[in-house]
């Protein structure tokens, strides 16, 4: 098995498949371990290590953060993940079955291409929404019940705010880190 995988080395595009593969699970992690400014990352973790070990289950959210690969615990500039692409690819193929102008523009010369960029354009909006719902669920725990289960109970034990901005600037900055964390990872994908 060693001798097999020393012989793929010597081959020099899998050697570059191999050290590009690698590069990205290292970018990865890092952008899963990168917190967003202005959410206070000890409250989340706090919040995460007693809600999933009590009664809560973390709801949505700890659902959440394993399709994200833990970044949500960290509130990371990739905790939207690729979930957006993905929402945005399921919707452009049922508009396709749907909508007869796509339906045909998908079997046109160059269709696929037209839908792949309705589906790129697909993902920023719902990156956009997603972030901005993230956003003001971190601003506002309290009223995010189903998101964020016992946070409150956790802010309060700890006296320290989740988010110290309750403001605008908090939100478009915390939209365009989660926005531009998946069409990073979007365009690694591509590569």
């Amino acid at each position: 098995m060693v001798s097999a995988f020393l012989n793929s080395v010597k081959i020099p595009e899998l050697r570059r498949r191999i050290l590009f593969t690698l590069a990205v699970i290292v970018i990865v992690r890092l952008g899963a371990a990168i917190t967003t400014p202005g959410v206070n990352q000890a409250v989340l973790q706090e919040w995460f290590r007693t809600s999933l070990s009590e009664r809560t289950g973390g709801g949505v959210a700890a659902l959440f953060n394993l399709f994200s690969g833990g970044a949500l615990e960290n509130c990371a500039v990739f905790s939207l993940g690729i979930m957006p692409y993905i929402s945005a690819s399921i919707m452009m193929q049922l508009l396709t079955a749907v909508i007869p102008q796509l339906g045909r523009m998908a079997r046109e010369d160059g269709g696929r291409q037209k839908i792949m960029q309705l589906t790129r354009y697909a993902t920023v909006a719902l990156c956009l929404f997603q972030g901005y719902l993230l956003a003001v669920s971190f601003q506002h725990p309290e009223s995010y019940h189903t998101m964020l289960p016992g946070i409150t109970d956790t802010i309060r034990s700890l006296g320290i705010p989740l988010v110290d901005d309750l403001g605008w600037t908090f939100r478009i900055v915390t939209v365009i880190s989660l926005t531009t964390g998946t069409l990073f990872l979007m365009w690694l994908g591509d590569q």
